[in-house]
């Protein structure tokens, strides 16, 4: 089940409690078909939909886990169907529970987990309202690194605020994590340059930013104001953090790597 936070009243949840093998709850996510973004993210999977080969339940447990079929990688990503929003002088948190592969570094070359939002408007514009409709990566990591870094896009001009070296969060690989965004629109007093957008691992803040370190109220209001949908997923091939691309040690890894997800 998933937890009660103090001071906090539960709206939503996710559990994934079905039957092992079965597909996750397609009335709460929408699997989604789409080809690799190669030229801005260096992909090479192709997300497909409702197909169990990469995507299952198992228990109380969501798992994607990309496939090789010799000559194309294919995976899944999930798209809650429910928006959530911080009202004024509210506070708003989205978090999950995680745990990734701790197969070697050398076996998970170019596999790209994340846990992450984008913005309402994203749903009737697509890729075109991007960034403008605004991101917030809650969670990010690849080619089995023992870190996540966060990052913010926003405004049209493709602005990015990303935390940077200095603020990533280490972790334990192979132990299930809570990644969490708290969006603090209640100490504030009405004024939007002291809101906040904060990252938490397992409850303990390690990156904040607020409306005056963006210092544009309509790239602020993308990103803290409109309601926001997750986005669970699994890539192959990445630009993150210097990039890397899926090799003979990837492909041959099989069940060693995936992205097992609890509550959201």
């Amino acid at each position: 089940m998933a937890p009660e936070l103090q001071g906090f009243t539960r709206h939503w949840a996710s559990d994934f409690q079905g039957n092992s093998g079965s597909l996750p709850d397609g009335h709460r996510w929408e699997s989604v078909n789409r080809g690799p973004n190669s030229d801005g993210n260096n992909e090479d999977q192709t997300f497909i939909k409702d197909d169990t080969s990469v995507v299952c339940q198992d228990g109380e447990q969501l798992i994607i886990c990309p496939a090789y079929d010799g000559e194309k990688w294919t995976s899944a990503r999930l798209y809650c169907k429910k928006d959530f929003h911080a009202p004024d002088n509210r506070i708003m948190i989205i978090q999950a529970q995680l745990k990734v592969s701790k197969a070697s570094e050398k076996l998970q070359s170019g596999v790209w987990p994340s846990f992450w939002l984008l913005g309402k408007s994203y749903r009737k514009g697509g890729d075109a309202s991007w960034p403008g409709c605004g991101e917030i990566d809650i969670f990010e990591n690849a080619a089995g690194k023992p870190y996540s870094i966060p990052a913010l896009h926003f405004q049209l001009d493709r602005v990015r605020m990303r935390g940077g070296k200095g603020h990533k969060a280490d972790f334990n690989r192979g132990e299930w994590h809570t990644w969490a965004i708290r969006i603090d629109r209640k100490s504030s007093n009405g004024n939007w340059k002291d809101e906040e957008i904060q990252f938490l691992l397992d409850g303990k803040q390690y990156f904040k930013v607020a409306g005056r370190d963006i210092g544009d109220r309509t790239a602020w209001e993308s990103l803290a104001h409109q309601p926001v949908f997750p986005i669970l997923q699994v890539a192959v091939g990445t630009n993150w953090d210097g990039g890397s691309e899926p090799n003979e040690g990837t492909r041959h890894m099989g069940e060693n790597f995936n992205l097992k997800k609890d509550i959201t």
